[in-house]
């Protein structure tokens, strides 16, 4: 009993930190696809700007 109680504990941790380490990966993700769309935001405005 107690041997199965550890091993559910144990899988448990795992998927814990397995969605910890997926969740900074959408994090960096949502970052970067930010960042992308900020950089064409400005390359749109300093276009905008050159235009009038």
């Amino acid at each position: 009993m107690k041997g199965i109680q550890k091993q559910k504990l144990m899988t448990k941790k795992t998927e814990l930190s397995y969605c910890k380490i997926l969740q900074r990966k959408i994090y960096k993700l949502q970052l970067a696809i930010v960042s992308k769309k900020l950089r064409i935001w400005c390359l749109f405005l300093w276009y905008l700007s050159i235009a009038i």
